[in-house]
This record gives C-alpha cells, sequence and structure tokens, in this order.
C-alpha cells in the first residue's frame, strides 16, 4: 500500500522530502568542510532521516485516509 501511495502522490512525496534533502545536502557541505566531527555528522544525518521518515509515515496516514474517504463516497 505504501508503494501505490508514494506512486500516485509522487508529487506530493516530492515536494514534502525537497526541504530534507537540502538540508541533507547542507549537513554533508559542512561535514566536508570539516565544520562537523563525524560523530556529529553521523548524529544529525540520523535525526534527519528520522524526521523524513516520520513525516512520510504522516503523509502516507494522511492520504490513506483521503483514499478510504473517497472509496466511501
Amino acid at each position: 500500500w505504501k508503494d501505490y501511495v508514494a506512486n500516485k502522490y509522487r508529487l506530493q512525496f516530492e515536494a514534502q522530502s525537497k526541504p530534507f534533502h537540502e538540508r541533507m545536502m547542507t549537513l554533508m557541505e559542512r561535514n566536508e568542510a570539516e565544520a562537523l566531527s563525524s560523530a556529529e555528522y553521523l548524529e544529525q544525518s540520523r535525526a534527519l532521516q528520522q524526521e523524513l521518515e516520520t513525516a512520510e509515515m504522516a503523509l502516507i496516514e494522511r492520504l490513506t485516509r483521503s483514499e478510504l474517504t473517497i472509496g466511501a463516497a
């Protein structure tokens, strides 16, 4: 179901994930510039990944409810 929703609403998923990807790029740039230690980079990248996963799960839930409402109509 997750794949179905992600495929059907791909543009919404892309729009939602764009800021996370931009933040990850900034984090990578800071790491490459040695502005972060390896431990800081790993900690922050894991936290960012968790934020993205949480946001995606919320979007899936919202879209699933929408699909169920449409299906029940």
